[in-house]
């Protein structure tokens, strides 16, 4: 028999063999996970193997998955059976969100924590502890070469020997990484969401590939300052106004009934026209959303603040409303009309006189965050104020933790829009889908605006 895991609940989450500290105990190792890390925002499972010397995992019961998704759940702690006149197994544990999960259950990708360490001798029951410290975020072991990241450097360094004498109160809490640390949003103003600063993992390793250019991937942690964010999509009315007082460029006009990509459905009808106030404003310039932002004390959101609001913050949900998949029953999506080949009607059966396609006023309640805000799934895709990067480019590749990333360094090229829209697949409404075009008219694409708080 190999060294195993050993499952026997005891507290809030300890397993040990002889489920008792109070009885003499056999030879055993008692195992001690910490983190410092925001659970369940960055973690929600721990993955732990037993390894043998060239990294492979010990069989049988040299693998378990333990639900990490609490704070109240931490520190994780469980036993482990020697196997008699065999060295102290290795032992692997990396701590993930479930939306990273790969084939076997276990995650893809670097986007995470991963340490292995060696077990001391044991004698009796021998208390050790192993902490998953943000400082090692996606930086891997060497499994073969027995390297494994130094939480004092974050850098690999030979494989630690576990000491014996652990106890829980020595343990990093959970979620004390300073950068996680909550950061109240205040006085968001008229019409907008205070969204409070914090972590989150920006990207998903569950997307259905397309290229290297477009891709959410690879995923990056970003740390936001406290932001507000419109509600609600700039409408015509609201744009109107700033034509007429401002002196804001106007956007396209076109013929609301024509759904030729170069002549509308453009929402807006005219300075003068009030018919269509209620619509959300589409066919309008990146820099004309710029430029309306701006006129009214605003600006327009980063890329990274718009995936965090459509995300629900830290919980990085796949869609503004949370998990469920029926994306035609929440947003304004894939109701357009075919007539250049590139449009979706997957949403609507297309019948004379019922829901024509084009966005709507208001959009639908039922694309809504946890904040309140609204339509960032579906009715029409946004304008952020980013220069279009893949995330293997320069602005994405700063460092561990990007700090209020804002991709507008550098040579304009194209501009990035976020959301899902009216027209097109319903899987664009996803959080963290990406796209980009010139500067240029949409019939697909408005704006809203965020402040700085």
């Amino acid at each position: 028999m190999r060294a195993a895991l050993v499952p026997c609940v005891f507290g809030v989450l300890f397993v040990v063999g002889a489920c008792s500290e109070s009885a003499p105990a056999r030879d055993q190792w008692k195992v001690y996970i910490a983190t410092d890390a925001p659970v369940p925002g960055l973690g929600q499972e721990l993955a732990i193997e037993l390894i043998d010397d060239a990294g492979n995992v010990v069989s049988p019961g040299g693998a378990r998955l333990i639900d990490s998704s609490q704070p109240t759940s931490w520190p994780v702690s469980f036993g482990i059976l020697p196997t008699s006149g065999a060295p102290p197994p290795r032992i692997r544990v990396r701590l993930y969100r479930l939306d990273q999960v790969g084939a076997g259950a276990l995650p893809v990708g670097t986007s995470f924590i991963d340490a292995t360490a060696t077990l001391p001798p044991a004698a009796g029951l021998t208390a050790v502890a192993l902490p998953l410290m943000m400082s090692c975020f996606s930086v891997p072991p060497d499994v073969q070469n027995h390297a494994s990241c130094d939480p004092g450097t974050g850098a690999l360094a030979p494989e630690p020997t576990l000491a014996a004498g652990a106890n829980a109160e020595s343990l990093p809490a959970v979620g004390s990484w300073p950068p996680a640390a909550i950061v109240p949003c205040t006085d968001p103003g008229d019409g907008m969401a205070c969204v409070p600063g914090g972590v989150f993992l920006m990207g998903s390793a569950q997307y259905s590939p397309s290229d290297a250019y477009t891709d959410p991937f690879p995923q990056h942690l970003v740390q936001l300052s406290p932001f507000a964010i419109d509600v609600d999509e700039m409408t015509v009315g609201q744009v109107r106004a700033l034509v007429q007082s401002k002196g804001l460029a106007p956007p396209d006009t076109g013929d609301f009934q024509s759904f030729d990509s170069s002549t509308g459905p453009c929402t807006y009808l005219g300075a003068n026209d009030p018919s269509h106030d209620a619509y959300p404003i589409n066919c309008i310039t990146w820099m004309s959303a710029r430029r309306a932002c701006a006129l009214l004390g605003k600006r327009l959101p980063t890329e990274a603040e718009r995936e965090y609001v459509a995300g629900n913050l830290a919980q990085s949900t796949r869609f503004p409303w949370g998990g469920d998949p029926d994306i035609c029953a929440h947003a304004i999506v894939a109701r357009g009309r075919v007539d250049n080949g590139q449009e979706s009607e997957v949403c609507e059966v297309r019948v004379t006189g019922v829901v024509p396609a084009g966005p709507v006023p208001g959009g639908s309640p039922g694309d809504v965050t946890q904040l309140g805000v609204r339509n960032l799934g579906g009715n029409v895709d946004e304008w952020a104020d980013d220069f279009y990067q893949p995330y293997t480019g320069s602005c994405w590749s700063s460092g561990p933790l990007l700090v209020d990333p804002d991709c507008r360094g550098g040579q304009a090229g194209s501009n990035s829009i976020r959301g899902g829209n009216w027209a097109l697949e319903p899987f664009l409404a996803a959080a963290f889908v990406r796209d980009s075009s010139v500067d240029q008219t949409l019939i697909t694409t408005g704006f809203r605006c965020a402040r700085s708080r």
